[in-house]
């Protein structure tokens, strides 16, 4: 348990429907880094624009989560996208055993150990906002070097992307246009998740995603992008038993659009 130092009250929604069979599943390559030389973009599956959110029924929190505890900002080195990209595209399912999630099984436990995944389709997971805002789509235009070919690489194998963002989904189609223009989602062929009610949260749309997907990867700016808890820790050194995790399923990357 974590004590008297987190003052935080957990409230798992978890989408509707019976998880899917686990299937062998492989998305294999070559690992891809951001320092792949340039090329022109392939698109593979879908190649209209109609923008398209999460497919999954609007949850309701009914009660309301404490004040959040400010953070600090670290530095985040550009060669997380590196390794996040490597990560994800290694990644393979076995056939014996059900692979981990990029999520944890007991949230409360503050311990590093993963979900099992819930479902076959492996997928990663970008968190578009800087720590504590919400990312502007209308200026939104310049990613860092190497994230846009690499996820190309990835959808050609078979790891589908999605986004997550704290705007509503009203905003989604501004936000379809930036990641197309940004040479991020060409194609408009990725997941977004957005806010679906005042009371929806990330945590949310994170869990609903694994329990639709196998979540192999998630990446943001700061580690409450991985689980809100961060947000409602009294002393940070409390999560530190979560430290494994970073390059291992979580990893820190710059803001994918500036």
């Amino acid at each position: 348990m974590i004590g008297n130092s987190l003052n935080y009250t957990f409230k798992m929604v978890l989408a509707s429907g019976a998880a899917l069979t686990l299937q062998g599943c492989v998305a294999t390559a070559t690992p891809v880094t951001a320092s792949d030389s340039p090329g022109e973009r392939e698109i593979s599956g879908h190649t209209g624009s109609a923008p398209r959110a999460a497919d999954v029924p609007t949850s309701e929190v009914v009660r309301p989560l404490p004040k959040p505890v400010p953070s600090v900002r670290e530095p985040i080195a550009p060669s997380g996208i590196n390794q996040f990209l490597s990560y994800a595209n290694q990644w393979q399912n076995d056939p014996e055993e059900a692979p981990d999630a990029a999520v944890l099984s007991d949230r409360v436990s503050l311990q590093p150990t993963k979900a099992k995944c819930s479902a076959v389709s492996p997928t990663i997971l970008i968190d578009l906002d800087p720590q504590g805002e919400l990312f502007d789509p209308s200026n939104a235009s310049r990613p860092p070097s190497g994230l846009a070919q690499g996820l190309s690489r990835l959808r050609q194998n078979g790891v589908s992307v999605a986004w997550i963002s704290g705007h509503g989904i009203g905003e989604i189609e501004i936000i379809n246009r930036s990641l197309a223009l940004s040479g991020l989602d060409i194609g408009n062929e990725d997941r977004i998740l957005l806010l679906r009610s005042p009371n929806d949260r990330k945590q949310i749309l994170r869990e609903e995603l694994a329990q639709i997907s196998c979540l192999v990867a998630i990446a943001g700016d700061t580690r409450s992008d991985f689980d809100e808890l961060y947000d409602f820790l009294k002393q940070p050194a409390d999560a530190d038993a979560l430290e494994p995790l970073i390059g291992d399923g979580w990893f820190l990357i710059p803001q994918p659009l500036l």
